[in-house]
């Protein structure tokens, strides 16, 4: 689950015409059988409507100096998929939009009386989290990108995502769901039991959950761990887990969920 940028949705619009070249081209497929994708299109739209829907910041500031704030990493990558973002924006609402780095936020942006975030004499109305997601991006400058991110939360803008909701996509989280005590504090017991029944095992990796653990590095195949990141690109499966749950080192324990493997 990306809990925080959900990246290539301006690109993604073009793979559309790729498929059907190719199915033309090669007979694999009825063009016409291809949808398009809107995602180029709704993720702006819905930006624009955070920025209009905003009350905490009153219209004349909005309408004189409000901005959207696209939180990216230095040296970005993927700029071409976000450029296609804020050209749409403009073309839908004739909003501006600034890109700037959380070092770079720390050190041009302040919150006035008001807690506005005001950087170069605009005003936040939107921040738009394109970094922020991994270790990496707080490593720059560690104290400097951990202040950003406190001024970004404390300020007036709306946070896509609040650090409420960046949390709640984290792997302890979910691994705290599975729980149907805790799940019971939100849920009306036929749905606790519905959810649940959709849920993997997860567990802690913890002296509380040893045997569970030592399961997990006997049947290292049936699971993996699953760290507080983005996405699935820092799993760690097979030997490798094997090897890291046989004496799982205090890091290990903070950092990482072990999870029964989903087998359809």
């Amino acid at each position: 689950i990306n809990c925080i940028s959900s990246s290539f949705g301006a690109l993604s619009t073009k793979i559309a015409n790729l498929h059907r070249y190719m199915g033309a081209r090669f007979g694999l497929i009825d063009p016409s059988a291809i949808p398009d994708s809107p995602s180029g299109t709704k993720i702006p739209e819905a930006i624009c409507a955070a920025f209009r829907l905003n009350t905490a910041v009153p219209d004349a500031v909005k309408q004189e100096r409000g901005i959207i704030l696209f939180v990216v990493q230095p040296g970005e990558r993927n700029i071409a998929d976000q450029r296609l973002l804020e050209v749409q924006i403009w073309e839908q609402s004739n909003l501006v939009s600034m890109r700037l780095s959380l070092k770079e936020i720390q050190e041009q942006g302040s919150l006035d009386e008001g807690r506005n975030l005001v950087i170069d004499g605009k005003v936040v109305v939107v921040a738009y989290f394109r970094a922020g997601y991994t270790p990496n991006d707080y490593t720059s400058d560690e104290e400097a990108c951990w202040a950003a991110r406190l001024k970004i939360e404390r300020s007036t803008a709306i946070k896509c995502p609040d650090i409420g909701l960046h949390l709640a996509g984290t792997k302890k989280i979910q691994q705290v769901l599975y729980n149907k005590t805790v799940l019971a504090r939100y849920l009306s017991p036929e749905d606790v039991d519905l959810v649940y029944s959709c849920f993997a095992p997860q567990f802690a990796v913890s002296e509380e959950n040893k045997e569970k653990v030592q399961e997990a590095a006997t049947n290292f195949e049936d699971y993996v761990l699953k760290p507080q990141r983005e996405g699935g690109g820092n799993l760690i499966t097979g030997d490798d887990l094997r090897e890291a749950l046989v004496d799982p080192s205090e890091e290990t324990c903070k950092a990482y969920i072990l999870m029964q493997k989903i087998r359809p």
